[in-house]
């Protein structure tokens, strides 16, 4: 969870580093400045300061970026996932049009999920939140011997691997190959 804020918030600040970013059951980027306010801001109750963020982001595009968060975890409230991606749609240049869809996912036994995309013109993805239903505070589709795993869960890394590959743009993987 520390980790995906922290992932969120090196996009903010260096969105030409990155590709794509993704956070799993993580606050909301520039939301705390201090330990405090990050206790505030995982339990729901702090939004993103908007305006550090437009400043952190220097005018640049944040990159696309996958959120994964269970409704049911009691550590970092839910609506840190929804705080994450109102950002960054907030923070695109004014005019930008995306698509927006929602669809419930059901695989198998695994825990089911609501799936939101926001797309861009092009098809190509640019937020997706995947809100799992009962998933606590976990890694979903984790080894059930670990701590803060659920092996009930959908397959986190696959959903953001996948996510990843469909948001990478295609000269981007030329080059990788």
């Amino acid at each position: 969870s520390a980790g995906g804020s922290m992932a969120l918030t090196l996009g903010l600040r260096y969105p030409e580093r990155f590709i794509a970013v993704g956070s799993h059951s993580g606050a909301a980027p520039a939301s705390a400045g201090n330990a405090l306010q990050a206790a505030s801001a995982m339990q729901g109750r702090r939004a993103p300061d908007r305006q550090q963020a437009r400043l952190k982001r220097l005018g640049r595009r944040p990159p696309p970026m996958i959120v994964l968060h269970g409704d049911s975890d009691r550590v970092v409230a839910p609506a840190c996932a929804h705080a994450a991606a109102a950002l960054w749609l907030e923070l695109l240049p004014p005019g930008t049009a995306l698509k927006s869809r929602g669809r419930d996912v059901q695989r198998g036994s695994r825990l089911s999920m609501h799936v939101t995309d926001w797309q861009q013109p092009d098809g190509t993805p640019y937020v997706r939140m995947a809100r799992i239903h009962g998933l606590g505070h976990a890694w979903s589709g984790g080894a059930a011997q670990q701590a803060f795993s659920e092996p009930g869960g959908p397959d986190a890394l696959l959903l953001a691997w996948r996510y990843f590959e469909a948001a990478t743009p295609v000269t981007a993987r030329r080059r990788r190959a």
